[in-house]
C-alpha cells in the first residue's frame, strides 16, 4: 500500500499521547511499561507505573529489592505472574548480563514473562531494530483495513501477519512505526464506534467497504466463565490491647503466588456460616477453641479472564485463648495490613472495612 507508513506517521505525530515511556531509549523503563500495560488500560496503569519505577528506577535496585515490596508495589494491578517474572528476569539480567539489558531479540526473547510482542516493543522502541508488533490494536486496525478473516489465536495466522507488517514497517524508523500503528488502533480504530469518516485509510478499508468494520477481526466465542466461591476465614484476638489476626503467605502456583491472604476454602456453592462451620477446613483450624462468630461480609465479586469468583469473609474472633493450630501462620496487628501485598480482590475488603 503506497505511502502507508508515512500517512500513518504523520497521523501519529498530530494524535499521539504525551507517554513518558515513549520519550526514553532506556530498555528498562520501556520493559517496565509494556509489561505493565499488556493487561492494564493506559489511564487505569498510568500512576501505577510511575509509581513502581520511582520505586525501582533501574535494574539493579529492582533485583536486589525483597520479591514482597516488588509484589506490593505491583499490588492492583493483578495477574500477578507479570511481577514475579520481572522480578526473576532482573536478576537474571543481573547475574547473566552483567546488568546490561540484554539488546538482541534472541536474549531480550529469553527472559521471563517476555513474549513476541514485548521483545518487538523493546527492540524497537530501545534499539531502533526493525522488528514489527502485534497487539490487539494493532490485529483489530489491520484485520478492517485488508479484510482478513483469520482468527490470530494460531502462530501460522500470526506469521503470516508478521509477513504483512514487514512490508508495512519504515526500516527507518521502527519505532515511530511501532508505535504509530498501535496508537492507530487504541484511538482511531476502536474495538466499537470507530470514526471512521476521521480515517485516513478510508479509501482502501476493506472492512469499511464490505460494512463489516464491526465484524472484523473475527473473534472466537467467549465461553461462559465457571464460579468458585471463596469462604475467607479472618480471625481476630486481643493482646496487650492490640487487635490481632492471621494472615497465610500462598505458597501454590496460581495467581495470587506469594501474595497474602486469610485461609480460605473454595466451594462449588454458597456457604452460610452455619454451613462454613460444618466443614472439616473450619474444624481443623479452630479444633476446640471457645469462639464466636462477628460477621460475614457481602459477597465480592471478583472477575478473571477464566473464571470468576464470589468471595464471602468470615470474621471469627476468640474468646480467650488461641488455637495452636494457627503457629504456621503470619500472625499481624490488624493495624499493619496494609503493609502486606495482597490481592486486588482482599485489598478491597480490607479498604472497605478500614483496615
Amino acid at each position: 500500500m503506497k505511502s502507508f507508513s508515512a500517512r500513518l506517521e504523520k497521523w501519529y505525530l498530530e494524535h499521539q499521547r504525551d507517554l513518558p515511556w515513549r520519550k526514553t531509549r532506556d530498555p528498562y523503563l520501556i520493559w517496565i511499561s509494556e509489561i505493565i500495560f499488556q493487561q492494564t488500560r493506559i489511564n487505569q496503569g498510568f500512576e501505577y507505573y510511575q509509581r513502581f519505577v520511582e520505586a525501582f528506577p533501574n535494574v539493579a535496585s529492582l533485583a536486589g529489592a525483597d520479591e514482597a515490596a516488588v509484589l506490593k508495589q505491583w499490588q492492583g494491578l493483578g495477574y500477578y505472574s507479570r511481577a514475579r517474572n520481572i522480578y526473576k528476569a532482573a536478576q537474571i539480567i543481573i547475574e547473566k548480563h552483567q546488568g546490561v539489558f540484554p539488546d538482541t531479540l534472541e536474549d531480550i526473547r529469553k527472559l521471563p514473562g517476555i513474549g513476541e510482542y514485548t521483545a518487538a516493543a523493546i527492540a524497537s522502541f530501545a534499539f531502533m531494530q526493525v522488528f514489527p508488533v502485534v497487539d490487539g490494536n494493532v490485529i483489530r486496525f489491520i484485520s478492517r483495513l485488508y479484510g482478513l478473516e483469520s482468527l490470530f489465536t494460531t502462530d501460522a495466522a500470526k506469521k503470516e501477519l508478521y509477513v504483512l507488517l514487514n512490508t508495512l514497517i519504515d526500516p527507518q524508523k521502527p519505532d515511530i512505526f511501532n508505535n504509530a500503528i498501535m496508537e492507530f488502533g487504541a484511538l482511531q480504530c476502536k474495538p466499537a464506534s470507530p470514526d471512521c469518516k476521521k480515517c485516513v485509510f478510508q479509501a482502501e478499508c476493506v472492512a469499511l467497504k464490505q460494512k463489516r468494520v464491526d465484524e472484523l477481526p473475527l473473534k472466537l466465542k467467549k465461553k461462559s466463565n465457571p464460579i468458585v466461591f471463596l469462604n475467607y476465614l479472618m480471625f481476630i484476638s486481643e493482646e496487650n490491647k492490640e487487635q490481632l489476626t492471621w494472615l497465610r503467605k500462598r505458597s501454590d502456583m496460581g495467581i495470587w503466588q506469594n501474595l497474602y491472604d486469610f485461609p480460605c476454602l473454595e466451594s462449588d456453592q454458597k456457604l452460610s456460616f452455619k454451613q462454613f462451620e460444618q466443614q472439616e477446613f473450619f474444624k481443623d483450624i479452630v479444633s476446640k477453641t471457645p469462639y464466636h462468630h462477628i460477621k460475614t461480609s457481602a459477597k465480592h465479586i471478583h472477575k478473571l479472564t477464566h473464571k470468576t469468583f464470589y468471595a464471602y469473609f468470615h470474621a471469627v474472633e476468640f474468646d480467650n485463648e488461641v488455637p495452636k493450630t494457627l503457629a504456621h501462620l503470619h500472625k499481624t496487628s490488624t493495624d499493619k495490613l496494609h503493609d502486606f501485598p495482597v490481592s486486588r480482590l482482599m485489598e478491597i475488603f480490607l479498604e472497605e472495612n478500614g483496615f
